[in-house]
């Protein structure tokens, strides 16, 4: 499975790691803009450990190739 197909299946539907802030990220963001309000988002795609140590690996990796994390995943 390639790293792309991978990163889109993390459960998460933005790979630019904005959620990866500690203060949660922008408050207009969909994650956060609906917390509480809206159940099987928040279990479909909630930041589960796993998925945050994959997000800040792919923005590592985005980061260390020079490109941002959404032309990554286009590639």
């Amino acid at each position: 499975m390639c790293i792309q197909c991978s990163i889109q299946n993390l459960g998460i539907t933005n790979v630019q790691g904005k959620y990866l802030a500690k203060d949660g990220g922008p408050k207009e963001a969909r994650l956060n803009k609906y917390k509480g309000r809206y159940a099987e988002a928040e279990s479909r795609y909630g930041l589960r450990p796993n998925v945050v140590a994959a997000v800040q690996a792919y923005v590592d990796l985005s980061k260390h190739s020079g490109i941002s994390p959404t032309a990554l995943a286009l590639r």
